[in-house]
């Protein structure tokens, strides 16, 4: 019974393993300093919990593909305020899909229905994280920490942060904009 009982715990235990490291819980985050951005979007203006952010891209994309018919492979989200010194109900993002390849006359035809701009370009300090399903964002979160302590290093002041979920390339893009 003992025997059984060690089996099953070791078997639990290197599953728990096998699944965290797929996920990349253990991998180390590494930061640089990059020029980037400048990705034409398609968005809503949140303001309240971010964890509603799921919701509007989904939303978007739908309406894209079904109403627009324009696919899109990949969605974003910036984040203007830190959710540990905002309230949760006055937190102030904008959400939404990058539109890839798209003419002038169909920005013309979407601006009429939607909110269109360009992403942010300049230095940011950057991060990737695997995406291998919904967990990655919660997974992700551990970018977070490591990009604080690279800005504290490098003594520089961040600003608004983006989160690119690049399904193609099956990645989640952290990028901070640098302020000084």
């Amino acid at each position: 019974m003992k025997l059984i009982l060690i089996i099953t715990a070791t078997t639990v235990v290197l599953a728990a393993l096998i699944i965290l490291t797929f996920y990349g819980v253990f991998r180390k985050v590494r930061c640089s300093i990059l020029s980037q951005g400048g990705e034409f979007v398609i968005y809503e203006e949140l303001v309240g919990d971010y964890e509603q952010a799921p919701v509007i891209y989904e939303r978007i994309y739908d309406a894209l593909l079904n109403t627009e018919h324009i696919k899109t492979r990949r969605n974003f989200a910036t984040f203007y305020d830190n959710p540990q010194s905002v309230d949760t109900s006055h937190l102030r993002s904008d959400v939404g899909c990058i539109l890839d390849e798209v003419d002038d006359a169909t920005i013309a035809l979407l601006s009429r229905k939607y909110k269109l701009k360009t992403l942010y370009k300049g230095p940011c300090v950057v991060a990737e994280f695997p995406m291998r399903s919904s967990l990655s964002v919660m997974f992700g979160l551990k970018v977070y920490p490591a990009m604080n302590r690279f800005m504290t290093r490098e003594k520089l002041e961040g600003g608004a942060i983006t989160e690119i979920y690049d399904v193609p390339n099956k990645r989640i893009i952290y990028r901070q904009e640098i302020l000084k």
